[in-house]
């Protein structure tokens, strides 16, 4: 099936420039900032506002500086409207069995008791906003984040390399998740909780792939991010 690119060039640069940004810059910006506009106010800002407000943030950018691409995938999506639903069924069943098989394999190594550290924190987040929580993570995050690592990442890479583009994009998704828990030291820990963004990483590319358009794979991202916040 062939991908849907961005329809203009500068929303390929626009994605590839912001991309960096959006794992490195602002998720430590975000925090330093508005904490610090709370800070006059005697308030600290919630870990729950302050990812909505890097979600939100992400968004208008995504919907601003790439709103040719999504607008013209969304065409794209209603044309293979059947297609696009199937593949995203097919992903998900794929999905279910790469997860059990996972967990499988990590008992069998004895590290299934690895909490990762990000799931936790949505966790917490979850018990204490739902609410705030069910708007970044079940409708902002799956947009955001496919557009930049499916829609730019992997669909660039894919042009090229089929292999490199599931490998790369996934490297990238899982790095993107986990990355500041390791700010206070490396843990070989770490390359297990990469290794659990697997199956997620594979069913959402395999899902764009399949369908040729990037909101197949956002509807399969907001369909497992729903799976923990409605749990």
């Amino acid at each position: 099936m062939d991908l849907l690119y961005p329809s203009k060039r500068k929303e390929l640069i626009f994605g590839l420039i912001y991309l960096p940004l959006h794992m490195f810059v602002m998720p430590l910006a975000v925090s330093l900032v508005f904490t610090g506009l709370f800070y006059p106010l005697g308030r600290t800002p919630s870990e729950a506002t302050l990812t909505l407000i890097y979600y939100l943030i992400a968004f208008l950018f995504i919907v601003f500086c790439m709103r040719g691409f999504l607008k013209s995938s969304f065409s794209d999506f209603i044309d293979r409207f059947a297609l696009s639903i199937q593949s995203v069924l097919l992903s998900y069943m794929l999905y279910i069995i790469m997860l059990y098989a996972l967990t499988y394999i990590l008992s069998l190594l004895n590290v299934q008791s690895a909490a990762n550290p990000n799931n936790e924190a949505v966790t917490r987040q979850i018990s204490r906003h739902w609410e705030t929580m069910v708007v970044s993570t079940v409708l902002l995050a799956p947009i955001v984040e496919e557009t930049l690592f499916r829609g730019v990442l992997f669909g660039l890479i894919r042009k090229r390399n089929r292999a490199a583009a599931y490998t790369i994009s996934f490297l990238f998704f899982s790095f993107y998740h986990l990355w500041t828990y390791t700010l206070g030291g490396f843990d070989i820990r770490f390359i297990f909780y990469m290794l659990q963004y697997l199956p997620g990483s594979i069913a959402l590319a395999r899902c764009y792939e399949k369908s040729g358009t990037i909101w197949a794979p956002v509807i399969l991202h907001m369909v497992i991010n729903s799976a923990s916040v409605f749990q």
